[in-house]
């Protein structure tokens, strides 16, 4: 299971979305802007009016119209209207996935000490960051 990335992924429900919705349908042609999960792979992305949010990740993609789970992140599902804004953001959710990478990742600056040769030591005392 990856968590998908892309730049500037950005746009608009065609739909009407309302709490239990699990497919959220964009504008014609800005489905491309958002990853392709595949198997367990997902994107993070945030529906907005503006005022509200709502974390969902986007488990598939078929041209514009997403498979998601709802209320990721300890938000709520809610209903909205056609119009809203989707987009693919930083969330505190990913930059603790990112975190834990690089925490799971020790190994890599260990093998790399002969390459960074004097600051070593300051490795060494990071690797729990």
């Amino acid at each position: 299971m990856a968590q998908l990335f892309t730049n500037n992924a950005d746009s608009s429900t065609d739909v009407d979305i309302t709490p239990a919705s699990t497919i959220i349908i964009l504008i014609a042609g800005e489905g491309a802007t958002f990853a392709s999960p595949a198997g367990a792979d997902y994107q993070i992305a945030t529906l907005s009016d503006g005022n509200l949010f709502e974390i969902i990740k986007i488990t598939s993609k078929t041209a514009d119209a997403l498979t998601v789970v709802r209320a990721q992140e300890g938000t709520a599902a809610l209903a909205w209207a056609a119009g809203s804004l989707l987009f693919a953001g930083t969330t505190a959710g990913t930059i603790t996935y990112l975190v834990g990478l690089i925490g799971t990742n020790t190994s890599a600056i260990g093998t790399n000490t002969s390459a960074i040769g004097t600051n070593t030591s300051a490795i060494g005392t990071n690797t729990s960051a």
